[in-house]
Parts: structure tokens; sequence; C-alpha cells
């Protein structure tokens, strides 16, 4: 099941950056960087209420909200980076170095998380990079 999600992750962040590259040619991107989060959050709590897991909050430990917290700072970041780089910048070369965050994300699992990296991944990354290279700087 986890990579029909996936696939529709991809899609909702497709539409995301389209929706928001059309959203942000009148707007400050920080302005709409917190109406969207605002939206969002919204959003968020009515699909916690809908499951009906409020009650999973008080099962948090403190090791947890530490990772939450540095994870909403993280995504913080990349919002805010994101939609400054999409108000002037094409959505294809935008998005195409934002996905390089695969690439660190796997770099990143292998120090902290002691994930495996094989020759195969390796060669993978490589592609990627030449890939987005290739799309970036000979449209």
């Amino acid at each position: 099941m986890w990579i029909f999600y996936a696939f529709l992750s991809a899609i909702f962040a497709s539409l995301m950056t389209v929706f928001m590259k059309i959203g942000l040619k009148n707007i400050n991107p920080h302005v709409a960087t917190a109406i969207r989060t605002s939206m969002v959050v919204i959003m968020c709590w009515i699909l916690v209420f809908i499951t009906r897991k409020t009650n999973t909050i008080k099962e948090i430990n403190k090791k947890e909200w530490l990772y939450l917290l540095l994870a909403s700072i993280a995504t913080f970041g990349t919002w805010t980076f994101y939609f400054l780089a999409l108000k002037t910048g094409s959505v294809k070369n935008v998005m195409v170095i934002d996905r390089l965050s695969i690439v660190f994300a796997i770099i990143l699992s292998f120090f902290i998380l002691k994930e495996t990296i094989t020759i195969k991944t390796v060669v993978g990354m490589v592609v990627f990079l030449l890939g987005a290279f290739l799309l970036v700087y000979y449209p």
C-alpha cells in the first residue's frame, strides 16, 4: 500500500506546486506560506477528529515531541525556501532542484538512521544528479 500512497503524494506535490506558482503571482511568498500552512493545520486536525485519534496524543513521549519539533522546523525551512524559489523560478527548475532532497535524505539516512547504501543506490543517486543537472542547465 505504501507505493500507492507514495504516488498519491507525488501527484499532490505536483498539484501543490502548480497551484502555488499561480497563487504566488501577486502575493508575498511568506504570506502565502502562512495562509497555506494555516489551512493545512485545520485540515490535519479535521482528519485527526474524523479518524478519532485525539486520544493518541497523550501517548507521545518527550523524545517523539523533540523529533516532531525538529521536523516542524525542517518543514518550515523547506516551505519557506521552496516558495521563495517558486516565486521567481520556473516550476521545472525549482521542482528538479527540490527533489535533490531524495539524494540528501538517502545520505542522511545512512549517517543518522544507519540505513544501508548499496552500489545500486549510489548509481541511482548519480543518475538522479546527472538528470537534475541536465534538466536545469540544458533545457
